[in-house]
């Protein structure tokens, strides 16, 4: 008679998959890394998300508020994250086409919280050639006369970002809460 280890006693394996919550990301495929594996991927994925590849509509990665979240209370059932590079801040034309696109899927009946996040990691423009006023103007503007709200990731630091995110858009209750 084979006798059980004391880890299949205690199932710690199992029990740790029971305690975890699932916390899916949706990636869009025209996303750096959308057709193969990026490091925010195994970044994330080390924290315990699943992250699924799909053609998105509007957007770089998305997922579902969970119903007792205070966004799903004020009436949003999912967050829309678009990351932006300062470089990408440059070409106006397009980004005012892609804030239209979102605009006019929330009009449709689409309740999404939709964040533009603006990457600071080196890119076309270096963070250094933008003051932080710039910087801070920059996310003004995009703001203005929208339902579109701004932040920031610092270089390298974009699956951390991500995860701030998600973890603030499933909260059950915020300090400014009016629900």
């Amino acid at each position: 008679m084979v006798r059980p280890t004391l880890a299949s006693l205690m199932d710690y394996t199992g029990r740790n998959e029971r305690r975890r919550k699932a916390k899916p990301l949706y990636r869009d495929t025209r996303e750096p890394g959308g057709k193969g594996i990026a490091l925010e991927d195994i970044i994330l994925r080390g924290r315990g998300y699943t992250i699924e590849t799909r053609a998105l509509r509007i957007g770089d990665w998305s997922w579902e508020l969970r119903p007792e979240s205070v966004l799903y209370r004020l009436g949003y059932r999912e967050t829309v994250l678009e990351r932006k590079t300062l470089a990408d801040l440059r070409d106006v034309a397009r980004l005012q086409n892609q804030l239209n696109r979102a605009y006019v899927a929330m009009a449709e009946g689409n309740p999404m919280f939709f964040i533009l996040l603006i990457d600071l990691s080196i890119d076309a423009d270096d963070p250094r050639s933008w003051s932080d006023e710039q910087i801070a103007n920059a996310k003004l503007s995009v703001q203005i006369d929208s339902h579109f709200h701004v932040t920031e990731s610092e270089p390298g630091r974009l699956a951390d970002r991500i995860e701030s995110i998600y973890d603030w858009s499933q909260k059950n209750n915020h300090s400014l809460d009016v629900v």
